[in-house]
């Protein structure tokens, strides 16, 4: 089985904010899987179902972000779930909005999410989807803008990039890792917003 994390805050107040790109993207996936959220046996929202003949289950915890990593550990555990079938997806401020970065292991690049993740599991060595909220504009505080919803410009692009989102996560657990990080890493609008 593989195990897609959309990484966010459950809060209503959060629910259209850059920061909870993940749980959109997740809340895609499980739409094209015709599934729907449920309580997990942790602290987590959980979605199974099949997406092109594989198994998946999709996570979003219920923590905040920064106590992700006890949700994503608890799921791993109980699904026997091992780390190369981790797909952890979250918004990233060092890039562009509108550009895609997948790797195979990494730091957690300022994200506290990620960081509570690596924690958690005791290591790097997992996949991850990096999905770009930077805009254009000087970011004075980074810990607002990453909990300030997408502008209206941006929001013309968003439900597409979300869509190819899905798209990407789809063809990572269908064909791997590297045939994704070929096709998907790069900036997916022709102008940044």
């Amino acid at each position: 089985m593989h195990c897609i994390v959309g990484l966010g805050n459950l809060e209503p107040r959060y629910s259209l904010t850059r920061h909870n790109i993940g749980f959109q993207i997740a809340d895609t996936i499980a739409a094209r899987m015709n599934s729907s959220f449920k309580h997990g046996t942790g602290e987590y929202l959980a979605a199974k179902g099949i997406l092109s003949y594989h198994p998946v289950l999709i996570i979003k915890p219920l923590t905040y972000m920064n106590r992700s990593g006890f949700a994503v550990a608890h799921a791993v555990q109980y699904y026997k779930i091992p780390t190369q079938s981790l797909l952890v997806i979250h918004d990233d401020l060092d890039l562009p909005f509108g550009t895609f970065r997948i790797r195979q292991r990494g730091s957690d690049g300022g994200n506290r999410g990620m960081r509570s993740i690596i924690q958690e599991l005791g290591t790097e060595e997992f996949p991850r989807f990096r999905f770009g909220i930077r805009n254009r504009k000087t970011i004075a505080n980074p810990s607002s803008y990453v909990l300030s919803p997408f502008t209206k410009k941006e929001q013309e692009y968003l439900s597409q990039l979300i869509a190819f989102a899905a798209e990407a996560v789809t063809v990572c657990i269908t064909e791997g890792i590297n045939a994704v990080m070929n096709r998907f890493n790069k900036h997916h609008i022709d102008e940044q917003p």
